[in-house]
């Protein structure tokens, strides 16, 4: 079975933005999380609005999960802003986490959960990994599925990731800075090559 694979929008908007949501998905992604923590909620009515509705069951949003429902879209994730799963949702959840205690903890009551960083972030300066491949090694929760690498993942680091036992993988960086877009459909490429 393949990695499940997931990508995170930039807080900052791109020119080709949407076009890039629908190739991912097009290529197989399972999620990519609209992460747009400035935009109020007029903004991301607009932002979810600008996508085709084909693809809406694999987006998930990281903040207004009321909308989630409204829009039909396939799931929300919780993190420090909006910590808590909204009464009576039943839909896909994740959670962001940063330490194995909380990871542990917290994939009782997700569909998945990210762990981060597992490498120097690309896009957020300063931001290190916090944990060694030794210790993610001998990690009991590992293998799992249910488990996603986070922070500093690209093509080439998706095959050691997968060795580890983690079962899946979420890019920001790697896909949602500027460069050309043949630049960016030979990531996608390697990404799927490489996640069989």
């Amino acid at each position: 079975m393949g990695l499940k694979l997931i990508a995170i929008t930039p807080e900052k908007s791109l020119p080709d933005e949407v076009q890039r949501i629908g190739r991912l998905i097009d290529a197989g992604f399972d999620f990519v999380h609209l992460r747009k923590p400035q935009m109020n909620e007029a903004e991301m009515c607009r932002f979810i609005e600008s996508i085709p509705s084909r693809y809406y069951r694999h987006l998930k949003l990281n903040d207004f999960h009321h909308l989630a429902r409204r829009y039909g879209l396939g799931g929300i994730h919780l993190n420090a802003r909006n910590p808590q799963r909204p009464q009576g949702f039943t839909g896909n959840v994740s959670r962001s986490c940063h330490s194995m205690e909380e990871t542990e903890k917290a994939i009782t009551e997700c569909d998945y959960v990210f762990l981060s960083p597992i490498f120097d972030s690309i896009c957020k300066q300063g931001y290190q990994s916090r944990f060694s491949l030794e210790e993610l090694r001998h990690w009991d929760m590992l293998p799992s599925e249910q488990v996603v690498a986070l922070g500093g993942i690209t093509a080439e680091r998706i095959g050691m990731l997968r060795e580890i036992g983690f079962g899946g993988v979420a890019f920001l960086g790697y896909l949602f800075e500027e460069m050309p877009s043949d630049e960016f459909e030979n990531r996608i490429e390697s990404i799927i090559l490489k996640s069989k």
